[in-house]
């Protein structure tokens, strides 16, 4: 985004057009394919009266979707506002059929771009769960080891990362288990886990725990939920 940024402001310049610090707007570690969660589009596209010039590095920048990405390039042209990509310096026109049929082709290719790399993605996804390597987040009971490996260039880097049992963990994992099998609802469970003070849930928790509160999980840093019980 950073380096978008620079070179956008660059070619402006490069252009004698003058680049204001509040019309300068971001979307970042969003997906080409969101369009509702987007503050930086959604700025942009509601303060239409405060720029004449749109510059971006291509078209799929403001979004990887045929209809949606069109949608909004047409919008912006028909307000008067002119829209360039600075790799290409071109202008999107998109004022006629025939401006308008190219603008759709780019944003197809971009959309082909999109399901290509997310087939990318799970593939590769696929053959690191397939060596047993992580592919998520850290879940309770595992933690993620590191594993280093040398490189083409003889340089100690980092390979992947696999899951290691926390044993602490692993037991809290385990007595959950073992109080679902004997009947205990999740509800219970969890506040159990939360250490309630209810006696029939004080009585639970030294039949499982040694009446001691068990640590909060990885993604619970606050208290236990039926829901992550289950």
């Amino acid at each position: 985004i950073t380096r978008q940024v620079e070179r956008a402001t660059a070619y402006a310049e490069k252009k004698g057009w003058i680049v204001e610090s509040n019309n300068i707007y971001r979307d970042d570690g969003i997906p080409g394919a969101e369009f509702v969660k987007r503050p930086g589009l959604n700025k942009l596209m509601a303060n239409k009266d405060n720029f004449d010039v749109v510059i971006m590095s291509e078209i799929s920048r403001l979004g990887r979707d045929l209809q949606r990405t069109a949608y909004y390039v047409v919008e912006l042209v028909e307000h008067s506002k002119r829209v360039f990509y600075y790799l290409s310096d071109e202008e999107e026109k998109a004022n006629d059929a025939t401006t308008k049929m190219m603008l759709y082709l780019k944003t197809f290719a971009s959309e082909i771009e999109r399901e290509k790399i997310k087939e990318r993605v799970s593939d590769a996804l696929y053959r690191k769960a397939g060596k047993g390597y992580v592919t998520g987040k850290p879940v309770l009971g595992y933690d993620h080891k590191k594993i280093n490996a040398i490189s083409a260039n003889g340089d100690l880097t980092f390979s992947h990362s696999e899951h290691e049992i926390n044993y602490e963990e692993a037991l809290i994992v385990k007595n959950i288990f073992t109080m679902y099998g004997d009947g205990i609802g999740l509800k219970k469970i969890a506040k159990v886990l939360n250490g309630d003070t209810d006696s029939n849930h004080t009585d639970l928790l030294t039949k499982y725990f040694n009446g001691i509160v068990p640590k909060k999980g990885k993604a619970n840093k606050n208290a236990w939920s039926h829901v992550q019980v289950r």
